[in-house]
């Protein structure tokens, strides 16, 4: 048996093993991606349906085939649609708890045909005519071939022409030059966006404008509308009452879901019609990787921060089959596609941000603490303080020193098909995680530090160089030099005073002193050397 084979078996025993419990359970694998998406998944169902974990772990134990190929289906397409407005209308979840939940359904295919055929439908409609108007030049809707698959409608076409004939009309009309610049803004007189569109029809004054010119808008104005109800009319009509139409509207017909993060994946395709779309996302949900071939390799496909068979010589070994996770975490796409959602966005130039510990039920709380206690925070500096006040608060109330040493910062810049950047997976050493779990320390290490002013003005989070082990001893210089210097904004003498003397502490402790004794001895005289700093009994080795 080769290393490869040896390898492989290895791995197959790790993942089969790592999962003894009923597999509707949600909990976290030990796998931190995973995990992540695991957390994801339970943010976005909280967003969309205001379920917390314990309600959606309710719900899974009582019927996890509505959970994930019913609510969970609207859910995603919904959040991809609306992005950051992703709350579900009060009357639609009214709706699916008398529709979904008190129905009897054979299958989890004629749960997800239900959700799909009157509920992803309706609420898919006003994205698609929204994007079906942005559609300004007619010459777009026509390749050399003839009709472009997504504009397959002749009278789509006609009236998309139509309203062009007039827009380019009051545009060739240089006496409504004045006019068109000052509404729509611009120092040049071009529509090139339905938002200029928006903004002609949209005139609120029109007593300031000569009839002719109010005239003509009002023409675009209706026929904009008469497009508009042709389009919420055949939608209505071919989608969702009878869901029945031509293979080769499909296209045209497709729901305009994207994703950055998963750019050209699967129903996320732009390739994909509404037919191709509903059948890859039941694939996709149902683990079915012999119908979709991009489901059967664990990859950077299905994750950025994986690697990619392209980037790597050895592929037998490199090749990660998903089949070997099908019988532990049966609704693994799910959790990847879920994954982006585990992250926070915190503002301030602060990165997007996760909080993982091996328990799911702290990772929910203290990130969702974080999510309400970050929109008080006025400034990068009060975000922080807020943050580890909030983490040390709940692991003294879990009363776990535990959960923080087993505690992971996962953060990034930017995160989607085309690059990713600034990416940090940030473990507490077990040294950090004594010193951070003090109030006064925490407190004092837990500020922005700047070292540069100017145009090329640069802070460091402090106490997240602490965690990283990084020394401290050269950014509180540059600092020191440069408000000598007059210039950047000062933090307190104690800050400085307390960096350096944990900073100093942490390089005398040998790392490979046992943890018994860093339990019973180093810990508590470490904690005594720092906080003797405000009596000046201090002595730092900045060596």
């Amino acid at each position: 048996m080769n290393m490869v084979e040896n390898h492989e078996n290895a791995l197959k025993e790790e993942i089969v093993g790592a999962n003894d419990s009923k597999v509707s359970e949600l909990q976290f694998t030990g796998n931190w991606f995973i995990d992540a998406g695991i957390l994801g998944f339970v943010n976005l169902m909280e967003e969309v349906y205001g379920w917390d974990l314990e309600e959606l772990k309710r719900r899974i134990e009582e019927n996890q085939e509505i959970v994930y190929y019913g609510n969970f289906l609207l859910a995603s397409v919904f959040k991809n649609l609306y992005r950051n407005n992703a709350k579900l209308p009060l009357n639609i979840i009214e709706e699916l708890e008398n529709t979904l939940w008190k129905n009897h359904f054979n299958s989890s295919q004629e749960i997800f045909d239900f959700v799909w055929d009157n509920y992803v439908c309706k609420v898919s409609k006003d994205k698609w005519v929204h994007k079906k108007l942005e559609v300004i030049d007619s010459e777009k809707t026509h390749n050399k071939k003839g009709v472009k698959a997504e504009f397959n409608d002749d009278s789509y076409i006609e009236l998309i022409k139509e309203r062009e004939e007039l827009l380019n009309s009051m545009i060739g009309n240089k006496e409504y030059d004045k006019d068109l610049k000052k509404i729509l803004k611009k120092k040049k007189v071009d529509i090139t966006s339905y938002e200029d569109i928006k903004k002609l029809v949209n005139i609120e004054d029109t007593k300031k404008f000569h009839e002719n010119f109010i005239s003509d808008v009002i023409n675009i104005k209706n026929k904009n509308s008469e497009l508009q109800y042709y389009l919420n009319s055949i939608w209505e009509k071919d989608v969702e009452k009878e869901f029945k139409f031509e293979k080769d509207k499909s296209r045209f017909y497709r729901i305009p879901i994207d994703s950055g993060f998963y750019k050209n994946f699967l129903f996320f395709n732009y390739g994909k019609g509404h037919y191709e779309q509903k059948q890859i996302f039941y694939n996709t949900i149902n683990f079915n990787f012999k119908d979709e071939e991009k489901l059967r390799t664990i990859d950077k496909t299905l994750n950025k921060l994986l690697a990619s068979e392209s980037e790597f010589s050895n592929i037998s070994y490199t090749y990660f089959s998903s089949s070997l996770f099908k019988q532990t975490t049966p609704y693994l796409f799910i959790y990847f596609l879920c994954f982006i959602y585990s992250f926070q966005g915190f503002g301030y130039g602060v990165d997007n941000v996760l909080f993982y510990s091996n328990d799911l039920k702290f990772s929910y709380i203290v990130n969702k603490r974080l999510k309400i206690r970050k929109t008080k925070a006025k400034n990068s500096n009060s975000l922080f303080k807020i943050t580890w006040r909030e983490i040390v608060d709940l692991i003294i109330e879990f009363k776990s020193e535990w959960s923080l040493e087993n505690m992971y910062i996962i953060k990034y810049s930017r995160l989607d098909n085309q690059a990713q950047q600034d990416i940090e997976y940030i473990g507490i050493p077990k040294l950090q995680a004594s010193i951070i779990l003090d109030d006064d320390i925490r407190d004092s290490l837990n500020k922005n530090l700047q070292i540069r002013s100017g145009k090329n003005s640069k802070y460091f989070w402090i106490l997240e160089e602490f965690i990283k082990n990084r020394p401290l001893f050269h950014l509180i210089l540059s600092h020191v030099i440069m408000r000598a210097n007059k210039q950047g904004n000062k933090v307190s003498k104690m800050t400085l005073l307390y960096s350096l003397s944990a900073d100093a502490q942490i390089k005398v402790l040998n790392p490979s002193i046992s943890i018994r004794i860093v339990n019973t001895f180093s810990k508590n005289a470490m904690l005594t050397e720092i906080k003797n700093v405000p009596n000046g009994a201090w002595l730092i080795n900045v060596g």
